[in-house]
């Protein structure tokens, strides 16, 4: 049994506590199941809109639609000021300033480029044309439409930015006062994996299934894209990664990107016999973990079953120049579930922390949570690290408690919130944690600004509901540390049109 934990929000409604900072609950809602969540400034007046695709009705019948929220002083109303289905063609979606009028557009993905949709007077004009380009996508699917960040505005550089991933390169284009105009045609590494009906039902590398209702699957991987410094020159270079597979396509000082990567390297991260089985994940994170200005790789791996289940993170240091050292300059290895690490900036002093939950894996272990159909987890603070020559010090500077519900109405679900780092919720100008408490609270760990233990042990403030998959802190406005806390459900019956802000009460 793995533990792959899609860890999500526990949300509804607000119970009343002696709190330091209390929420107000929100209750939005669409007319349909909802698949994806959004969100930028449509209107231009400087706070957060939230945008969300929904679908009614199933399978060849149905409908796409987008909603749209827009956000005013006292937060959200309960149903959309705009809703109306999506072009036909489109096959993603996005949020961004793709025209230059200080305000964000919706952005659509379909296969002959890309459409925008501005919205005046908070009434959404016909879609136009912004680029034409073949891409990787074919026709929309039926019951889906996601948002996917294609458009953004990199830190470290001036202009936005629009990747388009074609079947052999990703063309990427950068907004000029004129326009949009051709930046780049990377040859990035794209994965590509084939399925097809046949008596022996052999799977293939990735796909696969055990009855195959078709004749010929295709399915192609876009590796992730991190837009960083990894050359230690100051300018913004592209990082590629898939699984433990890390490409850096380096920009000049004359602002033109790499179109074939300048290092490229497989970690090897898996040994023979778990690259046969696949029966082990393998993730990358790339970051600037210890301030140098070039970014550094965390490498993780979890695999095993009850009584194997193991974690393994490896961090690599950034060279100057492109690439990463040689070996790993600290490991960190659990018996257990040790996976999902990250690396934020806890209480705000511009330095990362690794935060690296764990959890005991064994048969008593989960004997007791199946009786207690709840899951512990053990939230691990760690400090960066000065001397020694790792990047963070290996005893934790504090342990949080959370935990997760079980739910085995469906399946076996877990029901609770990832950890919420980063975000001042309580109005102290100190971050702030969101931690699970069971499947049904989250509640709040004010933090304690520079003091040894980073947020008190104890929650000032609870938030009572039915857990959640999915979650975002985000900001509502701008210009405001201020973030509110957005929860959404996908494939819960129950839930499905449903939307849940908690918006901090300041006043």
């Amino acid at each position: 049994m793995r533990l792959y934990l899609g860890l999500g929000l526990v949300s509804a409604m607000m119970m009343a506590t002696p709190a330091q900072a209390k929420f107000r609950r929100q209750a939005l809602s669409v007319p349909g199941s909802v698949l994806s969540l959004s969100d930028g400034d449509l209107d231009g007046d400087g706070f957060t809109d939230l945008v969300v695709s929904y679908r009614r009705g199933s399978g060849p019948r149905a409908r796409r639609y987008l909603a749209v929220f827009f956000r005013g002083p006292e937060g959200y109303p309960a149903k959309p000021q705009a809703a109306y289905a999506v072009p036909p063609r489109t096959a993603a979606f996005d949020v961004g300033d793709v025209v230059g009028d200080a305000r964000d557009e919706l952005v659509y993905l379909a296969s002959t480029g890309v459409f925008a949709q501005r919205f005046d007077k908070r009434k959404p004009l016909a879609a136009e044309r912004l680029l034409s380009a073949p891409s990787l996508v074919s026709g929309p699917e039926e019951e889906d439409l996601v948002a996917w960040d294609f458009v953004k505005t990199p830190a470290g550089m001036k202009q936005a930015i629009m990747v388009l991933p074609g079947r052999r390169s990703l063309r990427i284009y950068r907004r000029h006062a004129e326009g949009w105009k051709s930046w780049a045609n990377v040859k990035l590494g794209l994965f590509s994996y084939y399925d097809a009906e046949s008596p022996t039902y052999r799977r293939s590398g990735r796909g696969g299934a055990s009855g195959r209702p078709y004749a010929f699957r295709v399915t192609t991987i876009v590796p992730n894209l991190e837009w960083i410094d990894q050359t230690g020159d100051g300018l913004v270079d592209l990082v590629t990664f898939y699984e433990d597979r890390v490409d850096v396509f380096p920009q000049s000082a004359e602002g033109k990107l790499a179109e074939r990567a300048q290092h490229h390297r497989w970690f090897q991260m898996l040994t023979k016999d778990e690259l046969t089985s696949r029966d082990v994940r393998v993730s990358a994170k790339v970051r600037d973990l210890d301030a140098d200005g070039i970014a550094d790789l965390a490498l993780e791996k979890i695999g095993g079953g009850i009584t194997t289940l193991a974690t393994e993170v490896r961090l690599y240091r950034g060279l100057k120049g492109g690439g990463f050292s040689a070996r790993p300059v600290q490991v960190f290895a659990d018996e257990g579930f040790a996976a999902l690490s990250d690396f934020v900036d806890v209480d705000g002093d511009g330095r990362l922390e690794m935060v690296h939950p764990h959890s005991e894996v064994s048969i008593m272990a989960m004997s007791g949570a199946l009786l207690s159909k709840t899951l512990d987890l053990d939230v691990r603070i760690r400090e960066p690290q000065t001397a020694g020559g790792g990047f963070f010090k290996p005893k934790p500077v504090q342990v949080l408690e959370t935990s997760y519900g079980l739910d085995f109405s469906v399946g076996a679900s877990i029901r609770g919130a990832a950890p919420i780092f980063g975000h001042d919720f309580s109005g102290d100008a100190r971050p702030d944690v969101l931690l699970s408490e069971g499947g049904s609270a989250m509640g709040l760990h004010p933090g304690r600004g520079g003091t040894v233990a980073r947020f008190d042990e104890d929650a000032q403030a609870q938030l009572d509901a039915q857990g959640s998959n999915t979650t975002r802190a985000v900001r509502a406005r701008r210009d405001s540390a201020q973030a509110d806390i957005v929860v959404y459900y996908i494939a819960r019956k129950s839930l499905a049109g449903r939307i849940f802000v908690f918006v901090p009460n300041t006043r």
